[in-house]
C-alpha cells in the first residue's frame, strides 16, 4: 500500500487542514532536495545516507506514505551493513527511494 489513509486522516485531524497541507508541501521540498542530493552526488556517503533516511522515514510515517518509509528504512540498513557487495546494493536502494517518491507524490496528488 503505497499511503496508509487512516494514518494520513488521523494527522490532519490532529494538525487541521491548513497546517497540514503546509506541512506536506514542506515534506514535498525535503524529499525533492534529498532526491536531487542523491542524483547530484556521485557517490554519497553512506553514513549520510543513512542519516537522511531515518530522518525521512520519520516524516514520511506520520503523513501515512508506507511504502516510502519502508523503502528508507530498509535503505538505511543496507547503508548501516557491512556487506561486500554495499555500494552496489545502496545504489540500487537509492534508484528504489526516487521511483518509491515519484509514486508517492502522485498519490498525495490526487488526494489533496
Amino acid at each position: 500500500m503505497m499511503l496508509d489513509q487512516a494514518r494520513i486522516d488521523e494527522t490532519r485531524s490532529l494538525l487541521g487542514e491548513e497546517t497540514f497541507a503546509m506541512f506536506l508541501q514542506r515534506l514535498e521540498v525535503e524529499f525533492d532536495e534529498f532526491v536531487a542530493w542523491l542524483d547530484a552526488t556521485p557517490t554519497p556517503a553512506a553514513d549520510e545516507i543513512a542519516l537522511r533516511c531515518h530522518t525521512l522515514a520519520s516524516s514520511a510515517g506520520i503523513y501515512g506514505a508506507s511504502e516510502l518509509r519502508r523503502t528508507l528504512l530498509a535503505t538505511e540498513q543496507v547503508a548501516q551493513s557491512d556487506t561486500a557487495t554495499k555500494m552496489t546494493e545502496l545504489a540500487d536502494a537509492t534508484r528504489s527511494i526516487t521511483d518509491v517518491w515519484a509514486e508517492t507524490l502522485r498519490a498525495f496528488r490526487s488526494i489533496k
